[in-house]
């Protein structure tokens, strides 16, 4: 019996170690980036403050779509196939993304009047609209086949899709927004009213459509509407935070590896709320303490990888960027080892409790726990690694 349990916990750390094994070269190559195409953007708050909406269509929307593809498999309600669970997941991915950015890109505004920022609302809504199009193409099926390939062989999807979805959105989101900032600066501004207004009718009207003709998308939606107004809540004001505390991560040579951090951590936490929506659908609420010690334990193992490549990755790219203050290795690892074991802790918690509750409630934690968890760990992450690099350095 102890056997089996040492090896059932063995295969679970190995296969959450291959997600994030996979992801290893994307979120160095994604720290690269950032470091080279932060300085086309550096100050424009708008454009700082729409890459949490961005983590918003990788972790919230993909995320939980990944969850439902995840339990769809193990039910064995949809085929292995990358093109089953694409269109699966097509109408409930493209209504939530555009009605979700809509939506925050005015709760944005609002927040930065409140702060006296006084953002531009059309760049805000078109940079929004542009990047969140061309990031829900590339990661529904991206996400639709690694759940494919992970279910053929025999892996448990629920332990490698939040990492790899979450990477796959990070690694992406970034180079999308920089160049959807570049191409609506080469609009020219007579054009920018008439095109802020044709997107928001688009977003509408094509929401209105899929709501009115597809029932599932409705039962989603419906099931969603607390974790919707806690996104719109918490998803601007983790853009608003990530523009204000922007200086100060810059100085600390942190900012390249702000947006990679969050990913882990929202992968990380993703994780827990995956597996226990499982549990919770096959076994109730019999043993779902056990499970959730498990989870906790098999991602904060889990994570002492991604502590070393982000701390390392992020240290060597102060190093040839002059242009940003090194805190030094030392330094460098052990803000982000104690931001991410507190941001996991806090982040395996709100999984716990959400998906409990929502089960408890007669909702999917599918559609509740997942885009919840990684919401409020975009305002986590951020405030977590800012506040421990100011009190560390």
């Amino acid at each position: 019996m102890l056997i089996e349990a040492f090896k059932s916990r063995a295969k679970s750390i190995a296969e959450i170690t291959v997600g994030l094994s996979i992801a290893y070269v994307m979120y160095a190559v994604n720290i690269i980036v950032i470091a080279l195409l932060h300085p086309i953007i550096a100050g424009r708050k708008e454009v700082i403050a729409v890459i949490p909406v961005m983590n918003d269509l990788r972790g919230d929307i993909m995320g939980s779509s990944g969850s439902r593809m995840n339990t769809a498999l193990h039910l064995g309600e949809v085929r292995a196939k990358t093109l089953d669970l694409t269109v699966l997941e097509s109408k409930i991915v493209i209504v939530t993304t555009l009605l979700t950015t809509l939506t925050m890109v005015f709760v944005i505004y609002a927040y930065s009047i409140i702060t006296g920022d006084s953002f531009d609302i059309k760049l805000l809504q078109l940079i929004g609209f542009t990047a969140s199009i061309i990031a829900t193409l590339i990661l529904l099926p991206y996400t639709a086949a690694i759940a494919a390939i992970t279910y053929s062989r025999g892996w448990n999807p629920g332990n490698i899709l939040p990492t790899l979805t979450t990477v796959g959105g990070d690694f992406i989101s970034f180079p999308i927004i920089v160049l959807s900032f570049i191409i609506i600066s080469a609009i020219p501004s007579r054009l920018s009213p008439l095109l802020f207004l044709a997107t928001i009718s688009i977003s509408v009207a094509v929401s209105v459509a899929i709501l009115l003709l597809s029932a599932k998308a409705r039962r989603v939606i419906s099931e969603r509407i607390i974790v919707i107004a806690l996104i719109l809540v918490l998803e601007p004001l983790a853009g608003i935070l990530l523009a204000q505390y922007e200086d100060i991560l810059s100085e600390l040579g942190l900012f390249q590896v702000s947006i990679s951090f969050i990913g882990v951590v929202g992968a990380l936490s993703s994780i827990i709320a995956l597996r226990l929506s499982v549990h919770l659908h096959i076994y109730g609420y019999r043993g779902i303490m056990i499970e959730f010690l498990k989870s906790l334990a098999d991602v904060l193992i889990s994570s002492i990888p991604a502590i070393i490549l982000i701390s390392s990755v992020g240290f060597m790219t102060t190093v040839f960027f002059h242009s940003v203050l090194s805190m030094g290795f030392a330094k460098t690892i052990t803000v982000i080892a104690i931001s991410m074991v507190i941001a996991v802790v806090a982040g395996s918690i709100v999984a716990f409790s959400i998906a409990m509750l929502s089960f408890k409630l007669g909702l999917d934690p599918d559609n509740v726990a997942v885009p919840a968890v990684t919401t409020v760990m975009d305002v986590v992450g951020i405030i977590t690694l800012s506040l421990v690099a100011v009190a560390t350095v």
